[in-house]
């Protein structure tokens, strides 16, 4: 996994890194896609990450939008979801697009066969 961001301020007592906080264009590469927010929080013993804000999160031509993103990074689990626009109304929508796979390397649709030619009726 790769973090990117305009800011990442790393919490580390003791010398060991505890949490990350990024601000501004966080950009979450992994090898299953690329998460895109305004903010973000990596807590390293939980192994848990957040990001806030206009969430994006893309994989291959599959993109779902919202404002808050939880994964696990210990089970793979992630969950978006979509903040009220103001205070006092209800959650906004979370966003998606899916595109299906496309099958490789499909034989090509043949046509059924011929029927057999039928013998002529023999006359009685």
């Amino acid at each position: 996994m790769k973090l990117h961001a305009d800011q990442v301020t790393v919490l580390a007592p003791n010398g060991r890194a505890s949490r990350m906080e990024a601000k501004g264009h966080v950009i979450v590469d992994s090898p299953s896609g690329q998460a895109v927010g305004d903010n973000g929080i990596y807590d390293v013993a939980a192994q848990n990450l957040r990001l806030t804000g206009h969430v994006v999160l893309t994989q291959e031509a599959n993109v779902m939008r919202g404002s808050e993103l939880q994964v696990s990074m210990a089970t793979g689990i992630a969950t978006l979801s979509a903040a009220p626009q103001a205070p006092g109304e209800a959650p906004g929508r979370v966003q998606g697009l899916f595109v299906p796979a496309q099958k490789q390397d499909a034989p090509a649709p043949q046509a059924p066969p011929a029927p057999a030619a039928s013998a002529p009726a023999a006359a009685p």
